[in-house]
């Protein structure tokens, strides 16, 4: 057997989002507020359209309302600017968020748009105000998908104190906000790109090794020593090879249950073992993340498996930056909704306040 630990998002989004309902649920009974999200959508990416249902059947499961606003795929700068300052504008509007990626024609002003969004309603935290509180340490809300990374190790019990934190992908989504909270936690951290030469010597150094560059499955067991940490950020979809439209169909028109028992006999297979070749056999694509997982088991002490890990917690950060905000502009003492002002770390500093 593996002595490989996986590493799990569930437990500690779980813990998240079940703060969050508590905390609106108060919001709601003694104050009549129920924090509300704007989320951006230009065109109709299908991956971005299933991102955004998920966000909203989240959001309505802890009690926070979202509101879609749907821009054309060919619509321009300025009109999508102008949808920005408008709901920085709208009181009833807490927080906003801009799907991305945005159109190929749109991509060149991606940073301009982020940025637009007030820093006060700002849930991804990208405002360059947001991220220079995060910079010295004392951000109310912080980046959603690299605060997980943290998240994960935090569930785990795993101290970046003095650690060796090598982060493969410097994006200003990730890798650069992750290495400005490992710095705050006294981590010593290496950030390397795709032009990092000799990067295996690098990594196979590290005693926890993040990766989010968006190429699926390109690191195997030889970045890495035994005693590795890895947390997979990356999310990537690949094409199934041996997906079987018609057993599709035959799904959507027999039914599950009902397609397994002849399955299960025509191949000599228990109905728990049809099942499961016919969920293998009837998906087109696998989202994987930029970790070969399976190789990696056995070869590294612990590792994140997508999806099931970061994703998770980006979420459930979200929502949680969401009731942050929205309690800043009432003016609602953060204690009092069992929350606390500032939960990176030096919890007993109280000069921010």
């Amino acid at each position: 057997m593996s002595d490989t630990i996986i590493l799990k998002g569930k437990e500690a989004a779980d813990l998240i989002k079940d703060r969050i309902s508590q905390a609106t649920a108060k919001l709601a009974q003694e104050h009549n507020i129920r924090p509300k999200l704007a989320v951006i959508l230009v065109g109709d990416n299908p991956a971005s359209e299933i991102y955004v249902r998920q966000k909203a059947i989240q959001a309505a499961a802890v009690g926070v309302e979202t509101e879609l606003f749907r821009l054309d795929e060919n619509v321009d700068f300025e009109t999508l600017l102008d949808l920005i300052k408008r709901l920085n504008a709208d009181d009833s509007i807490n927080a906003v968020i801009l799907q991305l990626p945005l159109p190929l024609h749109l991509k060149p002003f991606t940073y301009k748009a982020m940025i637009a969004i007030d820093s006060k309603k700002d849930a991804d935290c990208f405002n360059p105000k947001n991220i220079g509180l995060t910079f010295l340490d004392r951000a109310n809300i912080v980046p959603c998908t690299s605060h997980g990374v943290l998240q994960i190790l935090d569930q785990y019990n795993v101290d970046v104190l003095g650690k060796h934190v090598v982060i493969v992908g410097a994006s200003n989504i990730v890798g650069k906000p992750l290495a400005l909270e490992l710095i705050n936690r006294n981590a010593t951290v290496t950030t390397c790109n795709i032009h990092t030469k000799n990067i295996r010597s690098i990594t196979k150094t590290a005693d926890i090794l993040v990766v989010a560059i968006g190429h699926a499955k390109y690191f195997d067991h030889t970045y890495v020593n035994k005693d590795c940490i890895v947390i997979d950020v990356g999310i990537n979809q690949l094409q199934n090879k041996s997906y079987d439209p018609a057993l599709a169909q035959a799904v959507k028109e027999q039914g599950e249950e009902a397609l397994a028992l002849s399955f299960a006999k025509a191949n000599d297979l228990t109905i728990a073992e049809a099942k499961e070749q016919i969920h293998y056999l009837t998906r087109e694509k696998f989202t994987v993340g930029d970790v070969d997982f399976d190789d990696l088991i056995g070869k590294c002490a612990m590792v994140t498996k997508v999806p099931g890990g970061v994703g998770l917690l980006t979420v459930a950060n979200l929502l949680h930056n969401t009731l942050i905000l929205t309690l800043l502009q009432k003016k609602l003492n953060f204690e009092d909704f069992g929350l606390q002002r500032r939960y990176i770390r030096d919890r007993q500093d109280t000069s921010h306040k």
